[in-house]
């Protein structure tokens, strides 16, 4: 009797988590998509940045693939943590400009530790009022417009539109990406680990040196 009962206890429980993961796929799968869109829309705006300065096309993302993930997860943070302010725009962006510089200060502290090399650095001297070249107020304040405008006016926008597609496809879409994400990550990774001792005397943004060596890596794959 005891076996029977702790049997049916346990399917029950199952049962009742099996359906609340079916009920949170689809957020889970939407907050995934507005994540890759928003590390894509970081990575054009890192590109376009570059560009305008030095006329150089690179990849200012530390993955392969057209995106920065950085602005994805501090997108998607303040959107999970924050996005209930979206009516009080005001607290949204002195919140936004405080987490995307926690954020951004960690991520980049992380990066150097792990890989021994800046992604991007603020320590010129017209950059005033930086910390350890890490955060800088200027795009501290940036990034609090940009995550205000993109959960008060973007987001209900993408949200639709995602809603509108076929569940089966989005699904699939989902997978897909999320696969090559991965993928991305573990590849990309690798080379740049062996990249360290290149790097890890480089101060300033080192990314067009990252980038190369990481395009090396690749051609050596296909040679």
């Amino acid at each position: 009797m005891l076996k029977k009962f702790l049997y049916e206890r346990r399917m029950k429980y199952m049962k009742i988590i099996t359906e609340k993961i079916k009920e949170n796929l689809n957020t889970i799968i939407e907050y995934f998509l507005l994540f890759i869109l928003y590390s894509n829309l970081g990575w054009w705006l890192e590109v376009l940045i570059f560009y305008c300065q030095t006329g150089e096309f690179i990849n200012r993302g530390f993955l392969i693939g057209p995106y920065c993930s950085i602005y994805g997860f501090g997108c998607m943070f303040i959107t999970i943590f924050f996005g209930k302010y979206k009516d009080r725009p005001i607290k949204l962006f002195v919140l936004s400009v405080i987490w995307s510089s926690i954020i951004e200060y960690t991520i980049g502290y992380i990066m150097e530790i792990i890989f021994g090399g800046r992604w991007w650095h603020y320590t010129d001297a017209s950059n005033l009022f930086n910390l350890n070249g890490r955060v800088w107020i200027v795009t501290s304040l940036m990034f609090g417009i940009l995550a205000t405008l993109l959960i008060t006016k973007l987001e209900p926008l993408l949200l639709k539109l995602i809603r509108k597609i076929p569940k089966k496809f989005i699904n699939s879409v989902a997978t897909i990406i999320i696969t090559i994400y991965v993928i991305d990550i573990v590849f990309t990774s690798s080379i740049v680990v062996g990249a360290r001792e290149i790097v890890e005397n480089i101060g300033n943004d080192c990314t067009t040196i990252i980038s190369g060596h990481v395009w090396d890596g690749i051609e050596k794959i296909f040679e």
